[in-house]
Parts: structure tokens; C-alpha cells; sequence
């Protein structure tokens, strides 16, 4: 089932939640796409912005 931007806006309303990342999941995100040293990054997979997670820690420069 594909989410258009009105199914993605009930979805948030409905307060329904989505499966947090998994350890295996922020250990790849780490290791792969880390932000740069005193660089940025900006996390584009929407939803809740917890893949910005593992790395905005070591940058405070992530932003999601």
C-alpha cells in the first residue's frame, strides 16, 4: 500500500506508531552513513526522523 501525503496526515492523527529501529539497523546507520566531521547531514527518510538518531549525537549539525 502506497502513503500519500493525506494517508501519512491521518496516520499521525490517528496517533498510530511505527516500528522503532532495531539495534542491527543503527549499528548500519552508523557505520555507513555517518554525518561528516564538522560537517552536516540531513536525514530525508521522513516518518519520525529516528534515523537521525545514531548519528546526531556525534554531530549536532544532523538535522531531520
Amino acid at each position: 500500500m502506497a502513503y500519500d501525503r493525506a494517508d501519512w496526515s491521518q496516520h499521525y492523527l490517528d496517533d498510530r506508531g511505527f516500528r522503532p529501529l532495531r539495534d542491527s539497523e543503527r549499528d548500519l546507520i552508523t557505520r555507513y552513513a555517518p554525518a561528516p566531521d564538522g560537517g552536516r547531514a540531513l536525514e530525508l527518510g521522513c516518518g519520525t526522523g529516528e534515523a537521525r538518531g545514531p548519528t546526531g549525537p556525534m554531530n549536532p549539525g544532523v538535522a531531520g
